[in-house]
């Protein structure tokens, strides 16, 4: 992905960025986006991994997000939910904890 994104900088193919024009370098990048495009179209070659938190703005944005990914023919088969609170954490004495906790499964069960 790296090589793919590279648009004439140095070491992206052993070039410096001076030595092409601007059109030159444009018609690159634009052949290195098509190449990145259809990695990201192959799911055999890539996989895109969704990473999100238990909140509901960023529940919501992730479940956009695999929206249009499915719309643009982009397989998505996991995501990612970092900051979730242990269950065995939450005791009576931790209100903001059970406060927190509920709205992470809140967030989690649309």
């Amino acid at each position: 992905v790296k090589s793919i994104l590279s648009f004439g900088q140095r070491g992206g193919g052993g070039q410096d960025a001076g030595e092409d024009s601007l059109s030159q370098r444009v018609e690159k990048a634009q052949l290195r986006l098509r190449a990145f495009g259809e990695l990201l179209h192959d799911g055999r070659k890539s996989e895109f991994v969704a990473v999100t938190i238990p909140t509901q703005m960023a529940v919501s944005e992730t479940i956009g997000l695999a929206t249009t990914l499915k719309e643009e023919g982009i397989p998505l088969r996991r995501c990612v939910v970092n900051q979730v609170l242990p269950s065995d954490l939450v005791d009576g004495g931790l209100k903001l904890i059970e406060s927190r906790q509920k709205d992470q499964k809140r967030a989690l069960d649309m």
